[in-house]
């Protein structure tokens, strides 16, 4: 490989992996050519470039101006630190935010929420279910001793089966209070 094509190479990976800084081109007494970060020494043709980061075919990126912000000066080799820019990247990036914000948003509003909602109801029906069942049978017990121990037997099962619920309930009650949560979040 040529030394001016590994001068290159090494170039374009410092542009790559720094902002930008200014480089010279210098030329030594036999004609060779190099890039370095100091002025050229003596009497050495060359002149200063201003390197910048490469940003492939991505248009420059535009300058963010707030009320009565002055425009960045171009080419003198300084940024314009009085207005920040904003890169291609970081439109994409923000434009990519957004729409993630608004999908979860449908989402939440169009499935997740009512999905709670309804789990809710049909784990309210299931226990009233289960307790009726269990509330039925209990009226099948007879007056003796036997019916009597039954029946205690049947309470004890309802009340479990309560107990079972209402832990559920919570849980789920929990759920849509954090999607709802969320959904408030997002919407602000």
């Amino acid at each position: 490989m040529k030394s001016s094509q590994l001068v290159n190479i090494a170039l374009l990976i410092l542009m790559a992996a720094t902002p930008a800084w200014a480089v010279y081109k210098c030329q030594d007494a036999s004609g060779r050519t190099t890039f370095q970060e100091i002025p050229c020494a003596g009497a050495n043709q060359g002149g200063k470039h201003d390197v910048h980061p490469a940003s492939g075919n991505a248009p420059k990126p535009q300058a963010l101006t707030g009320a009565g912000a002055e425009p960045p000066v171009i080419g003198t080799g300084t940024p314009a630190a009085a207005s920040p820019t904003i890169t291609e990247a970081d439109r994409l990036n923000n434009l990519s935010a957004r729409l993630a914000k608004e999908n979860r948003l449908s989402t939440l509003n169009n499935l997740a929420i009512g999905a709670a909602q309804g789990e809710i109801l049909r784990a309210d029906a299931q226990c009233q279910a289960e307790i009726e069942s269990v509330r039925n049978r209990k009226t099948l017990a007879d007056n003796s001793l036997a019916g009597a121990t039954w029946e205690q037997s049947l309470s004890a099962e309802m009340q479990a089966i309560a107990t079972r619920c209402d832990t559920e309930q919570r849980r789920l009650q929990a759920n849509l209070d954090r999607l709802l949560s969320e959904k408030q979040d997002l919407e602000r």
